[in-house]
């Protein structure tokens, strides 16, 4: 092959690579389409209700979310209406401390932005079989063939309401501080595999032996019942984000949301209930 041939064969090749290439000009967000995201839940407990607004901000924003400020909010049961105040400027808005949802009743969350848009959002609250006790155990786990660590399990006994179609959520505080404090620490799941059983002994949640800093602390499990669609929400949030980058996953798509025009987050409402166990300071570790 001549030195010319070599010439017109690198052309070429140069010229098929940069024809390929093509820039995309994405549209993100920015203050020209910014929307509303709501994280609101009703409960049957008494105490003061939260309504969170904030609007979204830019994929490459290294900031926190803008609230929204001086919204009327409002939540009914289609005969009591509870408004909400927003206190300190920062987007979150409270009812009364004495306000007490119940169960089997269908809640509406009401918004109204200070330029008169409009947002609404409907959750029932379904009722909920309270857990018969807690248990703890300090026991040793592998974290790799090579290195043993210790935890303490915490384990669930409850019999599981024998109607299908049910969706529970569980937290866990630590001397009264929730620990599962965002989405992927939580545990969330249908009643499909386990509909009517006696489920006993279940490890739901695991502590970290340094977290468990006193000789006696306090740990309460607090099971919330959820819809089918927050049920849905939770599942598409973590696909994507982190349950996302393996080899089989698929295209990016919108997390689905309650919240009509075009609003994101979700709207819950949730009967609630809780038990609690002290666990006592083991070290088996230095």
């Amino acid at each position: 092959m001549n030195k010319y041939n070599v010439i017109l064969i690198s052309f070429v090749l140069l010229f098929s690579i940069s024809s390929c290439t093509e820039i995309i000009d994405i549209e993100l967000n920015d203050a020209g389409n910014k929307r509303v995201v709501v994280d609101a839940r009703i409960t049957n407990q008494t105490k003061a209700h939260m309504v969170k607004l904030t609007y979204s901000t830019s994929y490459f924003a290294n900031q926190k979310a803008n609230a929204v400020n001086g919204a009327n909010v409002s939540i009914t049961d289609g005969t009591n209406t509870y408004p909400l105040s927003e206190t300190n400027g920062d987007g979150i808005y409270y009812t009364n401390p004495d306000v007490k949802g119940e169960v089997d009743k269908t809640y509406t969350l009401n918004i109204e932005l200070s330029d008169g848009t409009k947002y609404t959002a409907s959750s029932y609250m379904a009722s909920l079989i309270d857990a018969d006790k807690i248990e703890y155990k300090y026991e040793e786990i592998k974290q790799n063939p090579f290195t043993i660590a210790y935890v303490y399990n915490i384990y669930l006994f409850v019999q599981e309401d024998p109607k299908l179609g049910n969706y529970y959520m569980w937290n866990y505080y630590i001397d009264d501080q929730i620990a599962t404090d965002t989405l992927k620490l939580k545990i969330f799941f249908d009643d499909n595999n386990v509909n009517g059983s006696y489920i006993a002994n279940w490890a739901v949640f695991s502590i970290e032996e340094e977290d468990i800093v006193n000789d006696k602390t306090k740990v309460t499990v607090e099971g919330l019942s959820i819809s089918k669609a927050e049920y849905d929400f939770c599942v598409a949030f973590m696909l994507e984000t982190e349950w996302k980058g393996g080899l089989f996953d698929g295209p990016p798509a919108n997390i689905p949301s309650n919240i009509s025009n075009g609003g994101l987050g979700f709207f819950s409402a949730s009967a609630v209930t809780s038990k609690e166990t002290f666990v006592y300071r083991e070290r088996n570790t230095p």
